[in-house]
């Protein structure tokens, strides 16, 4: 999971974020994915509020809806 940030005052704000998504994901998707890295990423100006899921498939039971 990778969250950007365009100048590095920024940083600390996009690795919140991907911390934020990444418990959001483990609550809802544990046992369909698992996610490699989380963490911040330097990217562009328009990337600063987006957060990239980078995930394989986990070979388990489908989670409860």
């Amino acid at each position: 999971m990778a969250a950007y940030y365009n100048e590095s005052e920024y940083k600390k704000f996009s690795d919140e974020r991907a911390d934020e998504m990444f418990l959001l994901l483990n609550r809802k998707a544990r046992s369909l994915i698992t996610i490699q890295t989380i963490g911040p990423k330097k990217g562009k100006k328009a990337q600063r509020s987006t957060v990239d899921v980078i995930y394989k498939f986990t070979d388990g039971p489908p989670a409860d809806t």
